[in-house]
C-alpha cells in the first residue's frame, strides 16, 4: 500500500472511532468529547462566576450550584465585624436574618456621637463624665414589624443589663416604635409646655414616641432634683402609649395620650405596658424597677436600673 493509501486508511479509522462514541483517541488529540461538553461548559461558567465573586486568587471546585452562587452574591451587605455596625445609621432597616448578636454591643462613645451630644443631652461639668457612659447599638422590631437598628446611651455600669433586655425583646419581636438619641430633638418645638428642660427637647422625643435613655436633665416637675436619665440608668419605652399619670388622673404627655391613662386592656398589641407585659417582666428580671408600680403617680413608660452607678 502506497503512502497516500495509508494516510487515507488512518483518516477512516479515526472517523470511525469518533462516530462510534469512543472518546479516548479524541482526548489524546486534545478534542473535547461530545459526552463531556455540558460538563466542560458548566465548569467554565462556575469558574467565571466564582472568580467574579471571590477573585482569581482563590481555588474553585467544579460542579457548584450556579444559582446558589448568584444568590449569595445578591444577599444584603453585612457588617463583617461588630465595629462596622457603627457605620450604619440608626433606624436603618435590616435583614431580620442578620446575625443579631453582633448588633447588641456597647462602645465608648464615638467622637462623632459625643460631638452630637455635647451641649445637648450631655452637659459639661455635670455629675457624670463621658467615660461613665456607653453607646449601645441594638436591634428592635418597629410597629410595622420591620427590623431596625437602634441606639441608646446608658450608664457604663448598666450597659450589660440594658443589652440583655434589648436582646430578649428583639428575640420575641417585641414592638418598639422608634429608638434614636434624644439629641435629635434638640430645640425642636413641642406642644408639651409643662417642663423647662433647657432645650434638650425630651418633650419632642416623647411626642415622636421615641424610646430613649440618657439625658442630663432634671426630674419631672422638679427644678433641683436630677432625673435618673441624667445618670444613664433610666429608659422611657414607647412613651406615647405609656404616659406619666398624675395622682388626680391627669396626664403629662402629648396631645391625645390622655386616652392611655386608663390601663384597661393594656397589652403588647396596643403597646401599653402592664405587669403581665413581656417588657416589664424582662426589665425586672435584669434588675430594673418600673414606674407603673409607683403610687399614687404612675410613669408607665419609665424603667430605672437599681444597681450601682458609674460616674466616670
Amino acid at each position: 500500500m502506497n503512502r497516500r493509501g495509508k494516510f487515507l486508511l488512518i483518516l477512516i479509522i479515526m472517523a470511525a472511532l469518533l462516530l462510534s462514541g469512543c472518546d479516548s483517541l479524541a482526548r489524546f488529540w486534545g478534542i473535547t468529547p461530545r459526552s463531556d461538553w455540558k460538563t466542560a461548559v458548566a465548569e467554565e461558567r462556575t469558574e467565571i462566576a466564582l472568580e467574579e465573586k471571590t477573585g482569581p486568587e482563590e481555588t474553585v471546585e467544579a460542579g457548584l450550584d450556579l444559582e446558589a452562587i448568584e444568590a449569595e452574591k445578591n444577599k444584603p451587605v453585612k457588617a463583617e465585624t461588630v465595629v462596622d455596625i457603627l457605620e450604619l445609621a440608626p433606624g436603618t432597616p435590616l435583614d431580620p436574618q442578620e446575625d443579631a448578636d453582633r448588633f447588641f454591643a456597647a462602645f465608648d462613645i464615638p467622637e462623632e456621637v459625643f460631638a452630637f451630644m455635647n451641649g445637648r443631652s450631655f452637659k459639661e461639668g455635670g455629675q457624670i463624665a463621658r467615660s461613665g457612659l456607653r453607646y449601645l447599638r441594638v436591634l428592635y422590631v418597629d410597629y410595622e414589624g420591620v427590623t431596625r437598628i437602634g441606639e441608646l446611651v446608658v450608664n457604663a455600669a448598666a450597659a450589660e443589663a440594658f443589652l440583655g433586655v434589648m436582646r430578649e425583646l428583639y428575640a420575641y419581636d417585641y414592638p418598639i416604635n422608634k429608638m434614636i438619641l434624644v439629641d435629635n430633638y434638640y430645640d425642636v418645638p413641642s406642644e408639651m409646655n409643662w417642663l423647662d428642660r433647657d432645650g434638650n427637647s425630651d418633650e419632642a422625643s416623647i411626642e415622636d414616641n421615641n424610646t430613649s435613655a440618657f439625658n442630663y436633665r432634671m426630674a419631672s416637675n422638679s427644678a433641683t432634683t436630677l432625673s435618673n436619665h441624667a445618670l444613664g440608668t433610666a429608659i422611657d419605652l414607647n412613651p406615647y402609649e405609656n404616659p406619666y399619670v398624675n395622682a388626680d388622673g391627669t396626664v403629662d404627655g402629648p396631645a391625645g395620650s390622655w386616652i392611655y391613662a386608663d390601663r384597661t386592656g393594656a397589652s403588647a398589641e396596643n403597646h401599653m405596658l402592664s405587669n403581665e407585659d413581656l417588657a416589664v417582666q424582662t426589665f425586672k428580671r435584669y434588675g430594673f424597677s418600673w414606674g407603673g408600680d409607683w403610687g399614687p403617680e404612675k410613669d408607665y413608660q419609665h424603667f430605672d436600673w437599681d444597681g450601682a452607678v458609674a460616674y466616670n
